[in-house]
């Protein structure tokens, strides 16, 4: 009798011991598949930054591109200033002046406020 009592107290250890390994392995394979969602996940994140480094430095181009344009438009307007031919400038190319600068401004105010728009960066939600 003893003997038997033994048998079934090692049949019921290794049935737990059984049934917990299969629960391991679910696990495992819980966790392997969340391991690569993630790694999935760290990809697209990776390529999401790579492309915002790629845009950041095209916008750097196109700002360096613009700068060196007003200071090309600025050496040119101190040229034209000390002229003396540039003296004497009639009311009407005076007013046209005035015009093209005014647009000119409005269109770096435009500008400001895509640029503002660029650099201004909301968080992603998940």
């Amino acid at each position: 009798m003893d003997q038997e009592s033994e048998f079934e107290r090692l049949e019921r250890y290794v049935s737990r011991l059984l049934a917990q390994y299969d629960r391991l392995l679910e696990e495992n394979s819980t966790l392997l598949k969340s391991v690569e969602q993630k790694n999935e996940e760290i990809r697209e994140l990776k390529n999401q930054i790579n492309s915002a480094d790629t845009e950041r430095g095209d916008i750097s181009n196109r700002i360096k591109a613009l700068i060196d344009q007003i200071e090309e438009w600025e050496s040119t307007v101190s040229n034209t200033d000390t002229a003396p031919e540039q003296a004497e400038i009639s009311e009407e190319e005076q007013t046209e002046k005035a015009e093209i600068v005014e647009s000119s401004e409005e269109e770096a105010e435009q500008e400001r406020k895509l640029q503002q728009n660029l650099f201004n960066v909301q968080p992603r939600s998940n």
